[in-house]
């Protein structure tokens, strides 16, 4: 995950744009088995359980609860 994360800021970095480790967030899924600190720009990068991205729920990878959320805003409106 490391290596990845440099990769990324390495590119980024290419076309002007810098990793701000306190703003990025981890999340992965169950199957992964490493525990290893990932840093960015020297600087920790928090892993988390659920992430927030414009205004989609993702928990672990996993939109269920979000799609169940918009269904049921979908069906409220049609019922209603």
């Amino acid at each position: 995950m490391q290596k990845l994360s440099e990769e990324a800021e390495k590119i980024s970095g290419y076309v002007g744009l810098r990793m701000n480790a306190a703003k990025c967030k981890i999340m992965v899924s169950d199957c992964w088995k490493d525990s290893t600190i990932v840093r960015a720009k020297g600087a920790e990068i928090e892993v988390v359980e659920d992430f927030c991205y414009l205004g989609a729920i993702s928990n672990n990878g996993n939109c269920d609860r979000e799609c169940s959320t918009r269904f049921g805003k979908a069906s409220s409106v049609f019922a209603g």
